[in-house]
């Protein structure tokens, strides 16, 4: 069983989306605000194997019993804390490039996010919305250079969940970025596009057009 958060996140929503059809349990913790991730909702509900509670407090007195496999926690504007009392074989914090690593995660595993692309990402007709609040046009020459396709990064991604990791510190970064080979304690996890860039936007322009509601 795995507990994501925030799972009304657009990554946590791919995350569980990706574990529910691989036929993992999933505990979901975060609430829905917006009519996007209302639509989430309605996604992940239809699926028995998935619960939802809207804090980490309420999931630990709603005395649920669950071996937890692996706590994932995405690093968002929505931060939510996971209290150190819950206990699980694994634990994962996803975010973007780290200048400091917390001090009270030092148990976890650290995996630094490329830029990642993808359905229902934050984003306008030209351009997606990065963390840190800027936009990035889709024809720039760095979403061409350093966006990765957040399938395919699930793809790499998902096997950390299967073993036991040595390192604390992994980056998952586009096939041809080289920063990362740098990093002496860090485990590189290279990307390998399943569609190039150009045929992939195609698809996910359609997309934007066909669900731009929701965005």
């Amino acid at each position: 069983m795995y507990l994501i958060l925030p799972c009304f996140d657009w990554i946590g929503f791919h995350l569980c989306e990706k574990l529910l059809y691989h036929g993992e349990q999933v505990i979901g913790i975060g609430e829905a605000t917006t009519v996007r991730q209302d639509n989430f909702w309605a996604f992940l509900a239809r699926n028995s194997s998935f619960q939802l509670f809207p804090t980490v407090e309420e999931y630990q007195t709603s005395k649920t019993e669950a071996n937890l496999e692996a706590i994932i926690q995405i690093e968002t504007e929505q931060k939510a804390p996971v209290p150190d009392a819950l206990k699980a074989s694994r634990k994962f914090l996803l975010n973007g490039k780290m200048q400091e690593r917390p001090t009270n995660k030092e148990d976890w595993c650290h995996v630094e996010l490329p830029m990642l692309y993808g359905e229902w990402m934050p984003r306008s007709k030209d351009s997606m919305f990065s963390p840190d609040g800027g936009e990035v046009p889709f024809d720039s020459q760095t979403f061409h250079d350093d966006a990765v396709y957040i399938k395919d990064f699930l793809q790499e991604f998902f096997p950390l969940l299967k073993t036991k990791q040595s390192k604390k510190h992994v980056i998952i970064s586009p096939s041809g970025d080289q920063e990362g080979q740098r990093e002496t304690d860090a485990e590189v996890i290279p990307v390998f596009p399943s569609e190039s860039t150009g045929q992939r936007q195609k698809k996910l322009q359609r997309h934007y057009e066909k669900f731009i509601s929701f965005y």
